[in-house]
């Protein structure tokens, strides 16, 4: 279970680093211009079914 739960993590980090690099226009930004807060209402919200 702690694996699932670290594999999870990590895969929710590399959508976070993926969305802030899409949002930058393809560049790695020094300071993140979409905070983890907005991503996770964004993941929240997003209607899966």
């Amino acid at each position: 279970m702690r694996l699932f739960y670290f594999l999870f993590a990590v895969v929710m980090y590399n959508l976070w680093i993926l969305a802030n690099v899409l949002v930058s226009a393809g560049a790695v930004p020094e300071k993140p211009p979409l905070s983890t807060h907005l991503f996770q209402e964004f993941v929240v919200m997003t209607d899966y079914g």
